[in-house]
């Protein structure tokens, strides 16, 4: 399809990034607008461009999708919003544009705007009507990431579900090296050189998980090779110098083994 002339509501971390990225691959993106032009009487600009735009695109929290809807979708619009959480329904609760949907990037995003490149080779889970997704599968194409799609109509609740993995998976993984990272202190590491550590470890397993097909391939450790002789010695060596950190670990060593009882052979 030939690309959308676009609008981004919300220059957030997401919305700045995004814009930067789609001006790179030559989208033609007429601008990125927040509060001071969306709140009472859109500015001018914003106004015009909503006029020419072919496709608007929500980067803002939730909880304001439903309510700017209708404040900017016209019949004429493709819209889809970037939430993860968030049905792409939630942009016809009061408005009525040409077709609506979601395209959410799974990928974090720091304190300053990423660079083009953060989008490249990133998943992104769309979901939403047949214009709309057509839209999102070209704008996926452009920043150089690939897709896949969810049924929400198979699965009513699959949006928070699916949401609520990237949690895990992502938020998820910070909370449990933080609790690494205070091991790693008892061990008179310092906090700095542990998080630069460790990150460089959860990359190179994330590297093995990009190319796997299932995550008990990539699975190695002593729950793995079944040595329960070291996985004793860390329970003892936590409980005296970490006491808060081994229910967790316990937690996470159950899950191992469960998930070594059931991984397939290949």
């Amino acid at each position: 399809m030939t690309r959308p002339r676009t609008v981004i509501i919300g220059p957030g971390r997401v919305g700045r990034s995004l814009a930067g990225a789609l001006r790179a691959a030559d989208w033609p993106l007429l601008g990125v607008f927040g509060r001071e032009a969306v709140l009472g009487v859109p500015t001018p600009e914003l106004t015009a461009a909503l006029e020419s735009a072919e496709l608007v695109i929500f980067t803002v929290p939730d909880r304001t999708i439903a309510p700017l809807a209708p404040r900017l979708l016209a019949p004429h619009h493709l819209a889809l919003h970037m939430s993860g959480a968030t049905p792409s329904a939630a942009l016809r609760v009061h408005a009525a544009p040409r077709a609506v949907g979601a395209c959410h990037p799974l990928q974090s995003f720091g304190t300053e705007t990423s660079p083009p490149e953060h989008f490249q080779g990133v998943a992104f889970a769309l979901e939403g009507e047949l214009l709309a997704l057509e839209a999102a599968r070209e704008l996926v194409s452009a920043l150089g990431g690939w897709h896949f799609e969810l049924d929400l109509e198979g699965s009513p609740d699959g949006k928070r579900l699916y949401h609520a993995g990237c949690a895990l998976a992502s938020n998820g993984l910070v909370a449990l090296v933080h609790r690494a990272v205070q091991l790693f202190g008892a061990a008179g590491v310092p906090e700095s050189v542990a998080t630069a550590a460790l990150g460089s470890l959860v990359l190179g397993t994330a590297r093995n998980l990009w190319h796997a097909s299932s995550p008990g391939d990539v699975l190695t450790g002593p729950v793995a090779r079944g040595d329960t002789a070291v996985v004793d010695g860390h329970r003892e060596a936590i409980d005296a110098g970490v006491p808060d950190v081994l229910r967790i670990y316990d937690a996470i060593t159950a899950e191992l083994e469960d998930l070594v009882r059931h991984r397939v052979p290949r």
